[in-house]
């Protein structure tokens, strides 16, 4: 999905199969660009390919014991196991199906779901990169639903980002005289626990700056009841052979069902030449999510008071005319999405 008119964002979604011997554990994960800068990033391969001095130049033990693991990707590991139990034969069978993708002047939406990466649990996410009238760049958001069939689980959804650290709306328990890793196995030996915290119900903010001096902020929905951990690659890797990048897990403890739900927010700029910053802040000052039937709706309001409401019928089936109500007032589209402007009145 790409943004050529605000500045060549692109978002990258991945409900693929594994295939011609890639085995890696990341189904419906996804990296989001900048101008040809990677914001949400994908680790890729632990090897330094052609660099003779670093074991040759070939694959490193940790290519299996992390960048094939699935919390090494941006998508959900349930029980801090890997997709399909980390068997590459089982990956083989099985893919997601892609349930939708449309694109309009307003922005594009992608939707897709598997059943088969863990059993007794479907996993479903969509993403969309849309173009709000009032902001200069688009913004990314994200609805990962995870539901079992009967037990309960730990749902971990990881973002793994480039970039420095620069503020959250939450307090932290930071680790500072002493470090452990996140986990024992399946790439979790490999993370370092820095900091962790339980935001309050409902907006958590966390906001870095990349090495191309614009600021990115995610703003997740969330139910005062899920943990977002912090994280940096280099746990249990002697040899320094893993790059050491952050992260944060959002974590979900004993449910059935869970729904991530979040938007990524590219703004401002730091010139450390010129020595100025604007627009440090995110703009994104609510976000509800709720279901009308075969409609799902984000809507978003500003610290302007500009409210925008994204519409879209979340059915394998694109239908040519939707009507739902929302707070009170009824709305009709065409198509697969549409972004609403809504006044004041709307509420």
């Amino acid at each position: 999905m790409r943004q050529k008119s605000r500045g060549q964002q692109a978002l990258l979604f991945k409900p693929a199969a594994q295939g011609l011997g890639h085995g890696h554990f990341d189904k419906l994960t996804w990296q989001f660009y900048d101008n040809g800068n990677e914001i949400v990033s994908d680790y890729g391969a632990a090897r330094f390919l052609n660099v003779e001095a670093k074991s040759g130049g070939g694959y490193l033990p940790e290519n299996n014991t992390f960048a094939k693991q699935t919390v090494a990707h941006n998508t959900v590991v349930v029980d801090e196991q890997s997709h399909f139990n980390g068997k590459v034969k089982t990956g083989n069978k099985h893919h997601p199906e892609v349930l939708f993708f449309a694109n309009t002047k307003q922005g594009s939406i992608s939707s897709a779901k598997i059943d088969t990466a863990y059993e007794g649990v479907s996993l479903k996410r969509t993403l969309a990169l849309v173009k709000l009238p009032n902001i200069k760049k688009p913004l990314a958001i994200d609805i990962f639903d995870v539901a079992s069939d009967e037990k309960s689980h730990q749902y971990d959804l990881p973002l793994h980002y480039q970039g420095q650290l620069i503020d959250t709306s939450f307090i932290l328990s930071t680790q500072t005289d002493s470090l452990s890793a996140l986990g024992q196995k399946n790439g979790y030996q490999h993370l370092w626990l820095t900091a962790k915290a339980q935001p309050k119900k409902g907006l958590a903010k966390i906001t870095w700056l990349n090495d191309n001096g614009k600021f990115y902020t995610q703003t997740a929905l969330v139910d005062g009841e899920t943990d977002v951990l912090f994280t940096r690659i280099g746990a249990n890797d002697p040899h320094f052979n893993l790059r050491n990048e952050s992260g944060f897990v959002y974590r979900k403890e004993a449910t059935k069902q869970h729904t991530f739900i979040s938007i990524l927010e590219p703004h401002g700029q730091y010139n450390p030449s010129k020595e100025f910053t604007v627009a440090a802040k995110s703009t994104i000052e609510t976000m509800l999510h709720s279901i009308k039937g075969e409609i799902e709706l984000v809507e978003i309001g500003l610290v302007t008071g500009q409210r925008y409401l994204l519409a879209f019928n979340r059915t394998i089936t694109e239908k040519q005319s939707n009507t739902f109500t929302y707070q009170t007032n009824k709305f009709s589209f065409n198509g697969r999405f549409k972004l609403f402007e809504l006044s004041n009145e709307e509420k």
